[in-house]
């Protein structure tokens, strides 16, 4: 990504979001498995960033559910089976849908 698009991108979405979405995508598409842990100081060196975005974007899987914070272990992806899936997507789907409506 060049300098430009990447100065406009960060005008429309904060880092710790952007690292968020790219974590997810990873979780998502497979490229981290069930259980594995994430390494801060990994995804740190990995993007070029410092470690408090990576943080707020940890906490932000949290809360959709995607990772898991253990004390004294750090932070593991979620195993979810599919009736957990599906139970998720039932309560998010919705709220999303009426989040976006909100701020139309």
């Amino acid at each position: 990504m060049n300098t430009p698009d990447t100065i406009t991108l960060l005008r429309t979405q904060s880092l710790s979001n952007l690292v968020q979405v790219e974590l997810e995508r990873r979780i998502v598409a497979g490229e981290l498995s069930p259980c594995s842990p994430l390494r801060e100081a990994t995804i740190t060196a990995e993007m070029g960033i410092s470690r408090g975005p990576v943080r707020e974007a940890f906490r932000m899987l949290e809360e959709r559910g995607l990772v898991l914070f253990e004390k004294n272990c750090g932070v593991r992806i979620r195993r979810l089976d599919m009736a957990q899936a599906l139970q998720i997507y039932q309560v998010r789907i919705p709220l999303e849908e009426l989040a976006g409506s909100l701020v139309a």
